[in-house]
């Protein structure tokens, strides 16, 4: 008998021993399989509930010595900056109270905060108020800080594909509404739900569904849950305020077809609406539609430098990068981008009644076709040694 048909009857004998069947009243029951498990697989035991939780708070202490050791915070000895709390919306007010603060171009924007460039594009950083005034805050309900900005917080491809989808949406010819000249000489497209000027809350005319729409797929969010976990961290009383928006829009909304043809504008209420555009909002302004006690989220997707986002009443300047993560409290802080050096940027504020959007891949066929001869398109430029689209769009 040949070797391997040797080894081949050995296995069938060794298995046929191993197997064991049982009877039962009416007869032979059916075979039970041996257990193929490995000794080492067979020996290892479900860990006590105790020891679980012992290993998983282990994890958490370090998990937390490792974001300590990677976090910045830094404190201002400055008052609440409430200059604009209670004020009407007028940008000449904005501007008049920043002149009698810093009556000079050069002091105005000055670089205090030049910790925040020496820390490198690695560390998380927080800007808050002296003890005192936090604890005012918090019995207040106030957040503790006033901007936060995540490294690392947006994964590479993640915005890669952002900057493919914004490439989309041009190429669909989508139309900008007018620039709103008190923040910026270039138009914004607002995408998601607001209530700015209705009754009620809406899906916003520059994502309203059309017959179009209805073929598009549905897309799950790429951009929120991680947000969502990191405000959760460092800023948890966020959460009550976020469950009374949603609960706010899903109640207004139950009846809406709009909303039911678009189940991806459902947000969780971490933010409504994202304004996203291309270049950075150069003048200063205060974001009046956004609400007084959240944070605007905002990040950058693509390739360039320059476009710190500037807060005049701190003095600060703010670099951010691609990955990179800021939530600032745009209603409370007068703002604005410095002029970028490289590429173009484009804002993506993340705001409540103007809440964070997150960008949703809606290609249809027609979009694909038109996807597939912009990427043949810009093969033949690079060919040429031209530009390219992928390093072209940054979304702040």
């Amino acid at each position: 008998m040949p070797p391997h048909r040797q080894r081949e009857q050995q296995r069938e004998e060794r298995l046929g021993r191993m197997h064991c069947s049982w009877s039962d009243s009416e007869g032979e029951g059916p075979i039970r399989r041996p257990n193929t498990r490995s000794k080492r697989q067979q020996g290892r035991r479900t860990r006590a509930p105790e020891a679980q939780a012992r290993r998983k708070e282990d994890y958490l202490k370090r998990s937390r010595l490792k974001i300590a050791e990677h976090t910045e915070i830094i404190t201002y000895p400055v008052p609440f900056p409430d200059h604009f709390a209670n004020a009407k919306p007028n940008a000449a007010n904005v501007t008049n109270m920043v002149e009698e603060l810093w009556p000079t171009r050069k002091n105005r924007l000055r670089s205090s905060g030049l910790r925040w460039d020496r820390a490198g594009t690695k560390r998380s950083l927080s800007a808050r108020l002296p003890a005192a005034e936090i604890a005012a805050l918090e019995a207040d309900g106030e957040p503790e800080y006033l901007a936060i900005r995540w490294a690392d917080a947006i994964p590479a491809e993640t915005l890669k594909m952002l900057v493919r989808l914004w490439d989309t949406l041009r190429l669909l010819g989508v139309k900008f509404p007018e620039a709103e000249h008190q923040r910026s000489g270039m138009p914004a497209l607002h995408l998601g739900l607001w209530e700015m000027y209705a009754k009620l809350i809406k899906i916003t005319t520059d994502c309203a569904p059309d017959k179009a729409d209805e073929a598009r797929p549905r897309e799950e969010n790429i951009v929120v849950p991680r947000l969502e976990q990191l405000m959760d961290r460092d800023v948890p009383g966020h959460r009550r305020v976020q469950e009374r928006i949603h609960t706010r829009v899903l109640h207004q909304l139950r009846s809406n077809k709009d909303f039911a043809q678009r189940p991806d504008q459902d947000f969780g209420g971490l933010f409504t609406t994202m304004a996203v555009k291309e270049g950075g909002s150069e003048r200063i302004h205060i974001d009046w539609n956004d609400n007084l006690h959240k944070y605007a989220l905002i990040f950058a997707a693509g390739d360039w430098e320059g476009g710190e986002f500037c807060i005049p009443q701190l003095g600060i300047r703010i670099p951010l990068r691609p990955g990179q993560v800021l939530a600032v409290r745009t209603r409370l802080l007068a703002h604005c981008t410095a002029a970028d050096h490289v590429g173009a940027a484009a804002c993506v504020h993340m705001l409540h009644q103007q809440i964070f959007y997150v960008v949703q891949k809606r290609i249809s066929y027609r979009m694909q076709e038109r996807q597939n001869h912009r990427n043949t398109y810009n093969k033949n430029e690079r060919k040429r040694g031209q530009w390219s689209y992928e390093n072209e769009f940054v979304l702040v």
